[in-house]
């Protein structure tokens, strides 16, 4: 967003160097040289559509763990040390971790569509925050509830 000056408004892009319009790929900051050229930046008005995105990604990628659909492997599911134990306690932590990651993308969906119409100030950084807190949230509960099955086992 260019201000009067030719200089682009370092909020708006959730920096703090301020950079001419014109100066290219190759702006000095007081940090260095800058290598991205700044009309190849995102728009910061496509936050919060990316935000809805990967809060549909994740909510997508949950279902089958819900289901029981996903056999017990090393790439895809909710994998702790408890969950290779048997396939009872992988099928049980991955529902469960499918349903804590499901419920993690509802804040992440919410604030992504009020973000869209609200435009507030610093989106980048609250929605990215608001966005580990969930999932760090999900994984946090499915850790315990992992720990809960293995002890139930012993």
């Amino acid at each position: 967003m260019a201000e009067p000056g030719g200089a682009v408004n370092p909020h708006a892009f959730g920096t703090f160097v301020t950079i001419p319009a014109d100066a290219g790929s190759r702006a000095k900051s007081k940090w260095g040289y800058l290598t991205a050229d700044v009309s190849k930046n995102m728009n910061p008005e496509h936050y919060p559509l990316v935000n809805i995105g990967i809060a549909l990604l994740i909510a997508l990628l949950s279902i089958p763990l819900i289901l029981r659909r996903v056999p017990m492997n090393s790439f895809y599911g909710v994998r702790f040390g408890e969950s290779f134990k048997s396939d009872e306690a992988w099928f049980a932590i991955n529902e469960y971790g499918g349903k804590a990651l499901l419920l993690s993308t509802l804040p992440i969906l919410i604030y992504g569509i009020w973000g869209q119409f609200a435009r507030p100030d610093h989106y980048f950084i609250s929605a990215t925050i608001l966005m580990l807190i969930s999932v760090a949230t999900a994984c946090i509960f499915s850790y315990v509830k992992a720990r809960n099955i293995d002890k139930q086992k012993c």
